[in-house]
């Protein structure tokens, strides 16, 4: 039986020093019946050159857009322009590991009720024009494991009680998923209203009409650095505005309220000590509160292994 095609997209803008190694990854996917599509956002260096070298590749299609589109819409183009059954976005500057394409399609293979599935990625920070492969993860890895436990898998709706109130990605980035076509069809695609957490917003979007599989292994990696635009977005704190534009669309109707209640409860209990500290200096003994604390510095230690430059858009525990 011929497997489903599956488009691999390939964004792409400035990232002369990656693409070739994102695009080889592509290429080294065992899984037969493949397409690689890459979309250069008109870029200013050498990126699309280095990548039209590959066209001599069957499954590798290069092509230019007449003019920058921006991030949310280069992704948007690329889907539109793509083939396949299913669809596996791939940032130029990040690589697919050796089984990637394969296993994510074994995981969503005959799931209709799952709208994409996703793996963990590895971290690779350039330091002083090195690459480094981080023995550490993100705190994404940290949730996925107490979230999903022994389960692969978040039943529908489940995802937006996740993300509020701390807006964690849960997720990670689009280089990890392997989407059903059927989804943006049903979804709409991203939302370029969005600057940093667009996929964020698509996760929650799709989680209301889909349940979401986990695959439990590092198959690909995300790479930090320098040049890369997120580092720019979070300069200018477009996050926080993001924050607000998913508060306002998931958080007004009603059945949202315990989400809302959970952000004051975050807001004015976690976060404040004060309220708890009263209550138990006059209710329960001492050591009580040093659990409180405990629990409190636990929680802390998630984001210990998260990059310097980025701790200071998250507020941590004392």
């Amino acid at each position: 039986m011929t497997l489903p095609l599956i488009s691999i997209i390939v964004p792409t803008y400035n990232q002369e020093d990656y693409i070739e190694s994102a695009i080889e990854s592509a290429l080294e996917q065992d899984y037969p019946n493949k397409e690689i599509l890459i979309l250069d956002d008109c870029s200013t260096d050498s990126t699309y050159e280095r990548a039209s070298a590959y066209r001599s590749r069957g499954e590798v299609q290069v092509i230019r857009n007449d003019s920058n589109l921006g991030v949310p819409a280069n992704w948007n183009k690329a889907i539109t322009l793509s083939r396949g059954e299913y669809v596996k976005p791939l940032f130029g500057d990040d690589r697919l590991f050796p089984g990637c394409l394969e296993k994510l399609y074994r995981a969503i293979e005959g799931e209709e009720d799952v709208g994409f599935s996703f793996c963990r990625r590895n971290i690779l920070f350039q330091r002083e024009d090195r690459d480094k492969v981080m023995d550490t993860y993100l705190p994404t890895i940290v949730y996925q494991d107490e979230i999903f436990g022994k389960s692969d898998r978040l039943s529908r709706g489940r995802l937006a009680s996740l993300v509020f109130p701390g807006m964690v990605n849960i997720i990670g980035e689009p280089t990890a998923l392997l989407i059903r076509r059927e989804v943006f069809d049903r979804v709409g695609l991203f939302d370029d209203r969005y600057a940093q957490l667009v996929d964020l917003e698509f996760y929650v979007r799709v989680s209301q009409k889909y349940e979401i599989k986990a695959v439990p292994e590092i198959l690909c990696s995300f790479r930090v650095h320098p040049r890369q635009l997120s580092n720019a977005n979070l300069k200018e704190a477009l996050h926080l505005r993001d924050y607000s534009l998913l508060q306002d669309r998931y958080m007004k109707g009603s059945k949202f309220w315990p989400h809302r209640f959970k952000v004051l409860f975050f807001q004015n209990v976690v976060q404040s000590e004060r309220p708890f500290v009263k209550l138990l200096n006059k209710l329960v003994i001492s050591h009580l509160l040093q659990i409180y604390r405990y629990v409190r510095k636990k929680k802390s230690s998630l984001l210990m292994d998260f990059p310097k430059e980025y701790q200071k858009y998250f507020v941590t525990f004392p």
